[in-house]
């Protein structure tokens, strides 16, 4: 198969390459003025020194052309590629990281009308010396809001200062961080960090700063005095120990604080989890918000098999995957959901406590379900917001 010229033209410059001048000659105007101009590099002059690390590399090429930069290997782009602007001039910025070569020799491509038959590719190259980085010199981290000894109306707390420029600041409770940020080209930072209720109400946060040398400010240490936890909710209805047959529905009844929302946690044993290898994580979270007068209501269908429950205040509305817990956990039920008898009552009918089916393992392992649901702001960080200068 014969390539057309527009291949051929394509492969005569690097994948990379061609693919950055064929974006820039998507939005090209037709070629017009001086078809055909030979590209040249007017600015760095050739084997200048001295040169800042943001440099603007212009020149002049073909009207309409696409030009992109490639380093000295002639295949790493640099920059963004642009096009020949009428008149035949272009100019393309590149900022060099502080830990590139002094030494710099920089090829420019442009590829001249390629639907045309008279496609044509021609380069020009310029090296230069590059002057030495500036240092960032680092900046003692400071603090601003909260002041130590504040004591918050959220656990939920908003934390900003300035620290050396390009530092990752961080608010760690006893060596676990809980939110942070990278200061701005200002040194300013604003984020927010989530303090689960699991690590209590009066804390101690340890602001730290890493700078982008990898040294670290001085950190600061901020007195907080939390919320304390609502009071923790109750489950009336199962009772541990009960069978409820049904086929798998049930009704948790239980009292907690009106117009909050309660959140239970439902852990399968052992043998309901090999049985049900399938089941949907999120039916293990349902939730309700309490009635007025203080009591909820919450119905749940789940596979025949033993489970162990706990419930929760928590964020309203309630997202099992962010919502963080207000409360410490209710009593912990443990039942088994059997399949109706011939005779079958009204579905959900709690029967007559049989006593205990738990496997031994269930608790450990609800236990586990739950700091995770009580850590879970713990491990995610809202957006940060950087203070814009």
């Amino acid at each position: 198969m014969t390539r057309s010229r527009l291949t051929r033209a394509v492969l005569a410059v690097p994948a990379a390459l061609s693919l950055a001048l064929g974006g820039a000659l998507l939005a090209a105007a037709p070629a017009s003025a001086i078809p055909g101009a030979p590209i040249d590099i007017t600015s760095p002059a050739p084997n200048a020194t001295d040169v800042a690390r943001t440099v603007d590399i212009s020149g002049t090429g073909s009207d309409g052309a696409g030009v992109a930069l490639t380093d000295a290997s002639g295949t790493t782009l640099i920059g963004n590629p642009t096009t020949v602007a009428p008149g035949g001039a272009w100019t393309i910025s590149v900022t060099f990281a502080p830990d590139a070569p002094a030494a710099q020799t920089i090829t420019a491509t442009q590829v001249i009308d390629p639907l045309n038959a008279q496609a044509t590719t021609t380069t020009d190259q310029v090296s230069f010396t590059l002057a030495a980085p500036v240092p960032v010199v680092p900046e003692p981290l400071d603090v601003t809001s909260p002041t130590s000894g504040t004591t918050t109306d959220s656990r939920i707390v908003e934390f900003v200062g300035t620290a050396t420029p390009g530092a990752e600041v961080a608010a760690n409770v006893d060596g676990a961080p809980f939110g942070g940020i990278t200061a701005d080209s200002n040194g300013d930072f604003v984020f927010e960090a989530e303090f689960p209720i699991g690590i209590g109400e009066d804390i101690t946060v340890n602001v730290t700063a890493v700078n982008p040398d990898g040294t670290s400010a001085t950190p600061v240490d901020i007195e907080l005095t939390l919320p304390a936890p609502l009071a923790s909710p109750v489950i009336t209805s199962p009772t541990t120990g009960s069978t409820i047959a049904g086929g798998g529905a049930v009704t948790f009844r239980g009292t907690g604080i009106a117009g909050q929302t309660v959140a239970l946690v439902i852990l399968p044993d052992q043998a309901t989890i090999a049985a049900n290898p399938n089941i949907d994580p999120l039916s293990l979270f349902p939730s309700a918000v309490v009635a007025t007068d203080g009591s909820f209501v919450i119905n749940a269908t789940l596979p025949l098999g033993t489970y162990t429950a706990v419930a929760v205040h928590t964020d309203t509305p309630f997202d099992p995957l962010t919502s963080q817990a207000l409360s410490l956990p209710s009593n912990e039920v443990t039942f088994t959901l059997a399949a109706a008898p011939a005779a079958a009552g009204p579905r959900g009918t709690e029967l007559a406590d049989t006593g205990a089916t738990s496997t031994g393992m269930v608790g450990p392992a609800a236990g586990l379900l739950l700091v995770g649901l009580l850590l879970v702001a713990a491990s995610r960080r809202r957006a940060a917001r950087v203070v814009t200068a």
